[in-house]
């Protein structure tokens, strides 16, 4: 457990320290589970952004506006994970979940 706490405190340590870059405060922290997913996608957005300052910047052709919807973007890509997860999981797994 102690492994695990300060492996937590580290990460949300640096991802503190990267937030406060990105949004050029000081103030600012950031703490949850997801921290080393937010991680690698400030990273990802460093390395492919050039220098847009955010997502409202993209142009997006008319069919792929609704993406911008944090909300329908997360639910067009785990709907499908969930959905083929249960494929392979087959029916008794399912059925036994429920």
């Amino acid at each position: 457990m102690a492994v695990l706490n300060f492996i937590i405190n580290n990460v949300l340590t640096q991802a503190s320290i990267i937030i406060a870059l990105i949004a050029l405060l000081g103030n600012i922290a950031l703490g949850h589970l997801c921290t080393i997913g937010y991680m690698f996608t400030a990273l990802v957005a460093k390395l492919t952004g050039g220098n847009s300052k955010s997502t409202e910047e993209l142009e997006l052709p008319k069919s792929l506006e609704f993406m911008q919807d944090t909300y329908l973007s997360v639910m067009v890509v785990m709907v499908p994970i969930y959905i083929i997860t249960a494929a392979f999981a087959g029916p008794e797994a399912c059925a036994s979940i429920f």
